[in-house]
């Protein structure tokens, strides 16, 4: 796991101070090393931490005839394999390490050496030979890459985090705003920087030094349109078996590898399988919270528990209390992202990460299982939002109750149903992705945004196009699975991880998983009462159903109790002389309505207030009132 950045078409002397620049800023990630290479018109650069030939693996790496070379952050799972048969076709190695496949694969195959790839990475190639520059990135999504392109001058630079570039450098994308208001997060491929881009998942992106262009090639996608016929013991059975694989892959490292332990179902088969396939101990971390309605503690400690007496001296529980989210760690984390991003779990996860690195560099988690197995409750609530249209009207009187509760609360949850399944049904899962809050947003939206709008049930129909699943709830779960899990958990996961040099595997965004995922029908993995039947049913011989049928409860925030409490004082100060309002990016009135409307209990804008904080620190980290140095 590493950092990478680069430059093409700069001056040399230039090129070198602004590749460091950018290696300097993305040194949390990389703690082992650091190089930076010159080839031709590119200067390539990376900071690395050592998993796999700690000794020898540096990059850049360039062939053996010095005209081609790569740098590439994450892991090759299947590097062994690869490596054998391009030694066998003649291919010298000068290194042990899965990043060096990349290169002599794209030797053999300029158009499509990416495909036979299968990890999490995100890679840069620069052919000097042919003057070619490709940055590509894997099929999920859990690497991130992102570059800019000047049409005037033809010069390109690329980086592995916005972060890598100061926060002032480019003017800011309105649309981009407009999107992160509503989702909380800022779709690839735009970013919050006019003429930044992100590379999307499962795409390359082909610079033509000579053109000056740069080319978009999409290299895979799910296909939820072809369905197998079989029952649901012979899906389990499949599944089982490729689970099982994807985490032995994952255990290859030459550093101390652990695993992540909610009270959820999907660690827990995780941490189930890496016992089975190791043959020692192996120290898993958690976290819980001081909040009842939170914390997962009790839940980790059964799970801990079963497994310990199934692998006896093999589990080692780390569990630690977070008795607090400061506002001051909302500040520091919201910082790490380069561009505004508001998922409050970020918090969280960051906390986590920074205690299991006390004695692991690489650890393992049950990302990505929600969104290919049907493991969100919103889900049902689609369902139930098609034949539902009566308890609509009867309960409309709901709609008006106070929700001292909140949203996690009986009556908060079921207002939001309320409010989702009676608009159309077009727009019903949009409603869901925005909070409830698409028309709170265009309302606080000051004259630099109101002559757009707030972000749309159309623009975000538009991001389901090329989508293949026939069955409404499943177009749900596309729709997270190519927007909402690379947009938001993976690039939550990826940073707040990476701030403290850790590497976190996803056995379930395995190729060989992912593809068996999308030929089951919905029906294998949800209905009325129950979520992730399949995957219930292929590991009911390693966890008890006490676990395989818990309901999930996520890495929750309380960020509407904590603005009302916690964070008051300091919010209220960002009110007070907010650059949102003064650059019209934000209306000052509306955005006093709702505050004194939250902070009275009569109404829960916790996420659009929480957006709005988020988005006055970046602007006045961008505008140097806050130190965005401090944060490396």
């Amino acid at each position: 796991m590493c950092g990478i950045a680069g430059t093409v078409n700069w001056p040399p002397e230039t090129a070198a101070k602004q590749v460091g620049f950018m290696l300097n800023r993305l040194a949390h990630r990389g703690p082992d090393g650091r190089k930076q290479v010159e080839l031709g018109r590119a200067m390539l650069g990376h900071v690395r931490l050592a998993v796999i030939d700690v000794a020898h693996g540096v990059q850049p790496i360039l062939n053996e005839n010095q005209q081609i070379a790569v740098v590439c952050n994450g892991e090759i799972y299947n590097y062994a394999a690869l490596r054998a048969g391009l030694i066998a076709r003649g291919h010298q190695f000068k290194t042990a390490s899965d990043s060096e496949v990349v290169l002599h694969l794209y030797e053999e195959d300029p158009q499509n050496f990416m495909q036979k790839l299968h990890g999490m990475f995100a890679a840069a190639v620069y052919d000097s030979a042919c003057q070619r520059l490709v940055l590509v990135r894997d099929r999920a999504g859990q690497k991130p890459l992102f570059y800019h392109l000047d049409e005037n001058t033809g010069r390109l630079e690329f980086a592995s985090e916005l972060s890598a570039w100061q926060a002032d450098k480019f003017p800011l994308n309105s649309n981009a705003v407009r999107q992160f208001f509503a989702l909380q997060y800022i779709d690839a491929p735009q970013t919050v920087y006019q003429d930044v881009f992100a590379v999307p998942p499962g795409t390359a992106a082909v610079f033509d030094t000579a053109k000056n262009q740069v080319k978009i090639q999409r290299y895979w996608q799910m296909d939820y349109a072809a369905k197998s016929t079989l029952s649901l013991a012979e899906y389990a059975k499949e599944l089982h078996d490729r689970v099982e694989t994807a985490v032995e892959k994952r255990l290859m490292a030459e550093v101390p590898l652990g695993g992540f332990l909610s009270g959820g179902v999907d660690s827990a088969i995780i941490a189930a399988v890496m016992l089975k396939k190791s043959d020692r101990p192996i120290k898993f971390y958690s976290i819980g919270f001081a909040q009842a309605a939170y914390d997962e503690s009790d839940n980790i400690r059964s799970t801990a528990a079963f497994l310990a007496e199934r692998f006896p001296g093999k589990v080692e529980l780390k569990l630690q209390k977070i008795a607090d989210f400061p506002f001051e760690l909302l500040a520091k984390t919201a910082g790490f992202y380069g561009q505004p991003f508001a998922d409050a779990s970020m918090m969280p996860c960051y906390l986590l990460s920074q205690f299991a690195r006390r004695e692991l560099t690489v650890t393992l988690s049950g990302d990505g299982a929600d969104e290919l197995f049907g493991g969100y409750e919103r889900y049902v609530a689609m369902q139930l939002a098609q034949c539902g249209q009566g308890a609509v009207k009867a309960l409309k009187w709901v709609r008006n109750i106070p929700c001292p509760g909140g949203e996690r609360s009986k009556i908060g949850r079921l207002k939001r149903w309320l409010a989702m399944a009676g608009r159309p049904e077009s727009e019903r899962y949009f409603y869901v992705a925005a909070h409830g809050l698409p028309n709170a947003c265009t309302a606080l939206f000051g004259g630099r945004l109101r002559s757009t709008g707030g972000f749309s049930a159309a623009e975000f129909m538009g991001m389901q196009c090329g989508f293949s699943a026939a069955d409404a709830v499943e177009r749900c779960g596309e729709f997270d699975f190519n927007h909402y899990l690379p947009g938001d958990v993976l690039t939550k996961v990826d940073i707040a991880s990476m701030r403290s040099a850790q590497e976190v595997r996803s056995p379930f965004l395995d190729t060989d998983v992912m593809a068996w995922a999308t030929q089951m029908p919905w029906r294998m993995k949800q209905d009325w009462q129950r979520r992730k039947i399949v995957l219930a049913e292929a590991f009911k011989q390693e966890l008890p159903q006490a676990v395989l049928q818990r309901k999930k409860r996520g890495f929750g925030v309380p960020v509407a109790e904590l603005l009302r409490k916690n964070w008051q004082a300091e919010v209220t100060g960002l009110w007070a002389e907010s650059l949102a309002v003064e650059q019209g990016w934000l209306d000052k009135a509306e955005l006093d309505r709702i505050w004194r409307k939250h902070l009275s209990g009569l109404a829960d804008y916790s996420y659009l207030l929480l957006s709005a904080v988020v988005f006055e620190l970046f602007l006045r980290r961008r505008n140097c009132q806050i130190n965005d140095m401090e944060l490396y």
